[in-house]
């Protein structure tokens, strides 16, 4: 059964199209109480929307799970949730088994381009001050490695500056965060900067908080308009995708590897509570790089002469192997031509010859055949198959 809906990209789309097919499966079936069986025969029969991605099927076994609870009055069973993961499982892997799918990942933005973006949307004449505050939201990711909401939620009071050793220190305190939501640790974005850089920061500072001395750093600005700006930066420069919000983080997150800093370093600023983050973007954005980690063992063991290469030319075959294969190549070559009767019949003459030797008391005296010679191969021969 399938029953159309234009609204299936949510969660409660999902929901209310589960339950109106459940509906129509439970009063043909006559269900109160389902079983697992009853899943079973229903999921069987249930032909999804068009599925864009395999992962897509969890999020629709968890609407059949609710669903399904929500038209019955109870909870499920265990086995009747096993058998909707069985599913779920099942049809992800029929899925991915047709096409290959690999998960997309905010497009990587060079040096360059980051740049490019600054002069594009600092020092062209704009009617106004959205794009210079674009300008600056993009320096402090690409700088902290800080996610745009989080910086276009800063607040001017809250900024601290201090120096340690020569080196300016913005501090900039965040109010509230992804990973930080109820507030149980400190959490701010630093910036050190010296030389050259200060006279330009502090500049750019000035002209965004226009002489305020409270309130939003940044007035008007958010992650979609952010995203807005890089759109027109993009069609300017030609490029054939638009970066976007992310693309900033991921730039902070392969900058900082690629110049030698510690992943442990890496994560304390990027805030993130374990390193799975760290290796999720290294194996996207540096598999096909020196600084990966396929490059890095192939190095290390090509240093310690651990790689393993194709030969230019065979290698030479042991010696005892060869009289091996020749002599086997000898032997099926001498049955060649030979009938089956023939080889019974020989086979049958050495049996009886060495039961005639075993039960005489004087030497046989074997007639007709010559006895073979030690180590000689055609005297055996001859001498199994009756030849002179």
């Amino acid at each position: 059964m399938q029953v159309e809906n234009p609204k299936l990209y949510t969660d409660r789309g999902r929901f209310l199209w589960i339950t109106t097919i459940w509906t129509i499966f439970a009063q043909e079936e006559e269900i109160i109480r389902a079983s697992a069986a009853h899943v079973e025969e229903f999921l069987d029969g249930m032909a999804l929307p068009k599925v864009t991605r395999p992962t897509l099927f969890t999020s629709w076994a968890g609407a059949i799970k609710r669903a399904i609870e929500e038209e019955t009055g109870s909870a499920l069973t265990s086995q009747t949730e096993l058998a909707i993961k069985r599913w779920a499982a099942g049809a992800a892997k029929a899925w991915t088994k047709d096409k290959l799918y690999e998960p997309r990942q905010a497009k990587g933005i060079s040096r360059n381009e980051v740049d490019q973006l600054l002069a594009f949307l600092w020092f062209r004449r704009w009617p106004n001050l959205s794009f210079k505050a674009t300008a600056l939201v993009t320096f402090l990711a690409a700088r902290t490695g800080a996610r745009v909401k989080e910086i276009t939620a800063l607040y001017i009071e809250d900024l601290e500056e201090t120096m340690h050793e020569g080196i300016s220190f913005l501090r900039m305190p965040l109010r509230s965060s992804k990973s930080n939501t109820f507030k149980d640790r400190r959490e701010a974005l630093i910036l050190p900067f010296s030389g050259p850089d200060e006279a330009n920061i502090r500049h750019w500072l000035r002209v965004i908080k226009g002489g305020r001395s409270e309130g939003l750093l940044f007035q008007n600005t958010s992650t979609a308009k952010v995203r807005d700006h890089f759109r027109i930066a993009t069609k300017h420069y030609g490029w054939k995708r638009a970066p976007t919000a992310h693309s900033l983080r991921i730039f902070f997150v392969i900058s900082a590897l690629e110049s030698g800093a510690s992943e442990t370093d890496i994560q304390n600023l990027c805030r993130w509570r374990s390193a799975e983050m760290i290796c999720i973007y290294k194996n996207r954005l540096t598999e096909v790089r020196t600084t990966g980690a396929a490059y890095k063992v192939y190095h290390a063991n090509k240093e310690n002469d651990a790689t393993i290469g194709i030969p230019s030319t065979p290698t030479p075959e042991p010696q005892q192997h060869k009289n091996h294969e020749f002599f086997r190549h000898q032997f099926r070559n001498a049955n060649n031509g030979q009938g089956t009767s023939r080889k019974k019949q020989g086979t049958i003459q050495i049996r009886r010859r060495m039961a005639e030797a075993s039960t005489q008391t004087d030497p046989v005296n074997i007639v007709d055949a010559e006895k073979p010679k030690q180590n000689s191969y055609e005297a055996l021969r001859n001498y199994i198959f009756g030849q002179n």
